[in-house]
């Protein structure tokens, strides 16, 4: 998904590079298998190849290389352009940013291959073009590297200083949970992601609004610089690929959050998915490497500004799990369980692991502290959550809540009560929850009527039940044993019931 790489010690490229992000296939279709390529930071030459070149070395200029072969042994090229200068921060590291697809050469009149190559500098910075000499088996011929280096001026240096300001004074910065998110939002919805993966540097994503995942991170840490708070940019992978990639970490009220602008772009699914998330949530499809400015990855272990947590946005979210819950709740439950479900009319669809991960977290989190209440009563009642992740079943992400909920004002009745006689609880308004023996075989009349009762519990054999025994009890539901006599006989009467 983003052609981002790297060479790593004095820039090896291996042999077991086989891909560049997503870039077009033919690309990287040549003949020859990709070679071993030393980037060094000087120019370097070589015995086998000698090259001649004409245009202009500028950001959106074009240099041709016409590159002849000086021995009959030389029968293919492999060619990789790379940014040497600190893009990561970190000096023996850089971008390798296009790898050539094979060309044929032509004979000159010594019976030499010759190759012709255009390249066209879409960034600042210095530079390394690579053309290695390949034998007739598409093998790197030993010492048959040339490495030509160069500088490309920055001749848009002050216009994106400018860009930035300009855009950065339009946005609300006032503190820094809130200047990340505008700034987030400004460049997800300002720009639009490169394909073609052509752009990398934030100049074409503020000033011409594309870009890769390269420039999407660079963007963000300058502009949050520009607001006067930190961010920082992360180099890693996509863990399901291995496809390189870029994001940010911002300290946001003390605390350092991830947060990936490019994969929050609105083409491609939620808009603020990863926005404000710990490591560990991150780590489900991304990999960490490095910070660009050198050392490990920060500690990000706090959800307090995460997008969904800080918005409230996730009781939108959560609103068919909030509803399952109420209605177990309601429902007098001993203990609750349900999936983690979809809500339409959002921007969350359960569709990724990665969704089912962030989501369940944050739902479980955040539902203990929302304001759970017996419906039928209004009272509130206390509900603890944990959140399992089982996995891809079926097709389908599936995630499970469990917890349980306070139960107070509870009553049980000794295990040798045969009846419950008339009026016995009616008018009681202090007990919620009362459990009937399975000893007991029948209710008299009117033994729960004008009660407080939220719900009682009959056992599976009690089918000898007043009409009235459950009359003018606004809050009460009754729950009898699935399958069960009582149930059975719950069904006969105009009574709030349910099966558990």
């Amino acid at each position: 998904m983003r052609r981002f790489r790297s060479f790593i010690g004095l820039c090896v490229l291996c042999a077991a590079l086989l891909a560049v992000g997503m870039a077009s296939a033919h690309e990287l279709q040549t003949s020859f298998d990709v070679p071993r390529l030393s980037l060094y930071a000087t120019s370097r030459a070589t015995n086998y190849l000698a090259y001649t070149s004409e245009g202009t070395y500028a950001v959106d200029g074009t240099r041709t290389y016409t590159v002849t072969a000086l021995s009959s042994q030389v029968k293919g090229l492999d060619i990789v352009v790379g940014l040497l200068d600190n893009t990561y921060g970190v000096d023996n590291k850089a971008d390798m940013l296009y790898h050539a697809p094979k060309i044929e050469p032509q004979l000159n009149a010594d019976g030499n291959c010759v190759w012709v190559f255009s390249y066209t500098f879409r960034q600042s910075g210095k530079h390394a073009v690579l053309f290695q000499a390949l034998d007739q088996n598409g093998n790197e011929l030993s010492g048959g590297l040339l490495s030509l280096t160069m500088t490309i001026p920055d001749k848009t240096g002050s216009e994106l200083s400018t860009a930035i300001s300009d855009v950065v004074a339009s946005l609300d910065t006032s503190d820094s949970y809130t200047a990340a998110l505008s700034i987030h939002d400004w460049l997800t919805g300002h720009a639009a992601y490169d394909h073609s993966y052509v752009y990398y540097n934030p100049y074409d994503l503020i000033v011409n609004g594309t870009g890769t995942c390269n420039g999407y991170a660079r963007a963000f840490s300058m502009m949050m610089a520009a607001a006067g708070y930190s961010a920082e940019r992360v180099i890693g992978y996509q863990r399901s690929t291995g496809e390189q990639h870029a994001w940010n970490l911002a300290l946001l009220d003390g605390e350092w959050y991830q947060i990936d602008a490019t994969w929050n772009d609105p083409s491609s699914g939620p808009t603020h998915l990863y926005f404000g998330l710990t490591n560990e949530l991150m780590l489900v499809d991304h990999s960490f490497r490095f910070m660009a400015g050198g050392g490990a990855v920060r500690t990000c272990s706090s959800l307090d500004c995460n997008y969904y947590v800080r918005s409230g946005a996730w009781q939108t979210c959560a609103a068919a799990t909030i509803a399952a819950l109420q209605d177990q709740i309601d429902s007098g439950f001993t203990s609750l369980s349900t999936l983690l479900k979809t809500t339409a009319g959002t921007d969350f669809y359960l569709l990724t692991e990665m969704q089912a991960q962030v989501f369940g977290t944050i739902f479980a989190r955040e539902m203990p502290n929302y304001l759970w209440y017996h419906t039928a009563s209004g009272t509130p009642v206390q509900v603890s959550l944990s959140y399992t992740y089982y996995g891809q079943v079926s097709g389908v992400q599936k995630g499970e809540f469990t917890g349980t909920y306070t139960r107070e004002n509870e009553l049980t009745l000794p295990s040798g009560v045969t009846a419950i006689e008339e009026e016995a609880f009616a008018g009681v308004t202090a007990a919620r929850y009362l459990t009937v023996p399975e000893s007991c075989t029948a209710i008299g009349a009117r033994a729960f009527a004008e009660s407080g009762f939220w719900c009682v519990y009959l056992p599976v054999e009690l089918t000898d039940i007043a009409t009235d025994a459950f009359e003018d009890a606004p809050y009460l539901r009754v729950l009898a044993p699935s399958g069960s006599a009582a149930a059975a006989k719950l069904r006969t009467l105009n009574v709030n019931m349910a099966t558990y």
